[in-house]
């Protein structure tokens, strides 16, 4: 897979901000570029330091109790927003899915959106608009919601897409979503979808942009037969290297890309991950060697988002540029 070269001063894309096409999130008082914010299914959501692994508890409990907290994103404001499935306690007949707003300079949670269709809320992404894309698991679709008027509406329903749990942005506008064993490409406009990681059997369950516009995937597939892997992908022809495969990497549950440019691995070693109690390993990876060791550990962790540096509006521009050039030489992929 041919990938441009680095000029040694890599600024790297992370889940959660790649999603932000307009403008770029701000920074609060707590939070600053390159932090990580992890999120687990304890209701609770830390500041780690990407360097030193130390951590800061940001909020938890409130609205995030009432269910399996999912998915973070960060918005222009710096807010960080995160899905809940609220499938348990006296809602498990009516189970419905929501997104908390978090302020995290105060930890002060509110409501930002909450309905029935929504049931199963697992990845979110923000728009260019604002809107939070959140994808609902149970009914096999990905909605929109305006931020203001809380209207919703279906952005993409069913389709290659159903089993989506995971979704960014690129740097084209596409939206890039995980399934069982595959990872497809949605064009918003059209509704067409391509597959992109036909030539490989994977189960992604974590995906990021880097610097390149490469994708990097955590395959969660090698974990049954004892590790699991991370893999840089070619968002249009699917061609991949492998980055990293160890037993470290346990059963993994979530990836990001920091702002240098490193991996970080949400995952657990544990005989049962799917348990609520336990730990799990936050493991760093470089991701031109694979070297990687644990850099702290938090309880059951389901979500990393990374704070972004500020690009200004000339660098967003070179990177849409390029994605597209890039894919009008893919030859499965093709000219729009």
């Amino acid at each position: 897979m041919n990938r441009p070269k680095s000029n040694g001063g890599v600024v790297v894309l992370s889940i959660t901000w790649l999603i932000v096409c307009g403008a770029m999130p701000a920074t609060s008082g707590v939070l600053k570029p390159g932090d990580l914010v992890v999120l687990d299914r304890h209701a609770e959501i830390h500041r780690v330091d990407p360097i030193t692994g130390q951590k800061l508890l940001l909020s938890s409990d409130g609205f995030l109790t009432d269910g399996y907290s999912q998915g973070v994103a960060i918005d222009s404001n710096g807010d960080l927003l995160v899905t809940v499935s609220v499938t348990n306690r006296s809602v498990t007949i009516f189970p419905f899915g929501r997104v908390v707003r978090i302020d995290p300079d105060t930890g002060s949670q509110s409501l930002a959106a909450q309905t029935f269709p929504m049931a199963g809320a697992s990845g979110i992404a923000i728009d260019r608009s604002g809107n939070y894309i959140v994808a609902a698991l149970r009914d096999k679709k990905i909605l929109s919601t305006d931020p203001t008027t809380r209207a919703e509406s279906v952005l993409v329903l069913a389709g290659a897409a159903q089993f989506a749990t995971r979704l960014l942005f690129d740097d084209c506008g596409d939206l890039i979503t995980d399934g069982h064993s595959t990872l497809v490409r949605t064009h918003l406009k059209t509704g067409s979808q391509t597959m992109i990681s036909e030539k490989r059997k994977i189960h992604p369950f974590g995906i990021s942009l880097d610097d390149h516009g490469d994708l990097i995937v955590l395959d969660r597939l090698p974990s049954y037969l004892g590790s699991a892997q991370v893999i840089r992908m070619d968002p249009f022809t699917g061609d991949s290297t492998t980055i990293n495969s160890d037993p470290i990497l346990g059963f993994p549950s979530a990836l990001a890309v920091g702002t240098d440019g490193t991996i970080f691995v949400g995952a657990t070693g544990e005989p049962n991950p799917f348990a609520d109690d336990g730990e799990d390993n936050l493991v760093r990876v470089d991701p031109e060697t694979g070297e990687h060791f644990v850099l702290t550990k938090l309880g059951r962790i389901t979500d990393i988002a990374v704070v972004p540096e500020i690009t200004d509006r000339r660098e967003r521009w070179k990177k849409k540029r390029r994605c597209r050039k890039r894919r009008m030489r893919s030859h499965r992929y093709g000219k729009r």
